[in-house]
């Protein structure tokens, strides 16, 4: 995610000095709905990241000080809810300017590099891009979502079930929602995280 949006960034500035018309827009809405639309960006962050928050006991019983454990909550909340949207944005941003579209995801920007110039060069930097993007959603799934379920089955049927029983059990039955359509476009993606909000958010 670094190495595209820098070179986005970088591309974008030397074309015009900033990062993007986009960045730049005025708030159009009118007094009366910014603060609803506040209110749904909150609960939008918040819904993006409670599944890690409700995760975090699973790890959190590991640490051996409650510093600790705050320490991790806190970067890496601010990690995945903040710097990354925002990194999303202006990458956003960058390639409205040099390709005159606003591409949300990664995937899309590296077909545009091999579009634009499919030398080794571009191909290789697809490809760790792709390979970098596909081992942190594997380590990303395996630690937020299998191990999580492992434990929560194991603890409701643990005569039966174990922690990797578990993820196994929960790896399979993930497959039934087809999460890979959960990112496809940006409204779909605040669309699948304001599900999240909808409960969680008044818990």
């Amino acid at each position: 995610m670094l190495g595209v949006f820098g070179y986005e960034l970088h591309k974008c500035y030397a074309l015009t000095g900033g990062p993007g018309a986009m960045w730049y827009e005025p708030v159009s809405l009118p007094k009366s709905e910014i603060g609803w639309a506040w209110l749904e960006a909150v609960t939008v962050f918040y819904g993006a990241v409670s599944p890690n928050c409700t995760n975090m006991s699973d790890y959190s019983r590991f640490s051996k000080s409650s510093k600790q454990m705050y320490l991790g909550i806190t970067l890496s909340i601010a990690m995945t809810g903040t710097l990354i949207p925002i990194m999303g944005m202006v990458t956003a941003s960058n390639t409205l300017e040099n390709y005159g579209t606003a591409m949300w995801l990664p995937t899309d920007v590296c077909l545009q590099w091999m579009m634009d110039d499919y030398s080794a060069g571009t191909r290789a930097a697809a490809f760790f891009c792709g390979l970098a993007f596909a081992s942190s959603q594997l380590t990303f799934n395996v630690l937020a979502n299998g191990f999580a379920g492992g434990m929560d089955l194991s603890g409701i049927f643990p005569r039966y079930i174990n922690i990797f029983r578990g993820a196994v059990i929960t790896a399979l039955i993930s497959w039934a929602c087809q999460p890979w359509n959960f990112y496809n476009t940006a409204s779909v993606f605040n669309s699948v995280m304001a599900s999240f909000e909808s409960v969680t958010c008044i818990l």
